[in-house]
């Protein structure tokens, strides 16, 4: 995927998740819902580029027990490469990679009826 488009997505999803009640730890925007403790309403985005420690990792894991919620992850794989591998560290799994798909003004869309 392009890089800008990567960065592009990633911002607004880090925008989603600060737009929730939640906070920052180390280089993790995260977004609670105080009124679910649904995984896909509760999840963190990491900064671009963020390469966090195991220390960060763990503070990360401990927001989300501290609120009785599972410890989640949605971002972009381009746009933070090395966080897969510090969450793997850590006893994370991967549960799915979710196809990005975009449009440029450059695409031609067509309609088939």
């Amino acid at each position: 995927m392009n890089t800008t488009m990567s960065a592009l997505i990633a911002d607004h999803m880090r925008a989603a998740a600060s737009r929730r009640p939640g906070d920052r730890t180390g280089p993790f925007i995260v977004g609670i819902d105080s009124h679910s403790d649904d995984p896909m309403r509760n999840f963190a985005v990491p900064d671009s580029g963020a390469c966090p420690a195991p220390a960060e990792v763990e503070a990360l894991i401990a927001f989300f027990r501290e609120r009785q919620r599972i410890p989640r992850l949605e971002y972009v794989e381009d746009d933070a490469p090395d966080v897969e591998r510090a969450l793997l560290a850590a006893g994370f799994a991967v549960e799915r990679r979710t196809p990005v798909m975009i449009s440029t003004p450059d695409t031609c869309l067509t309609r088939s009826m």
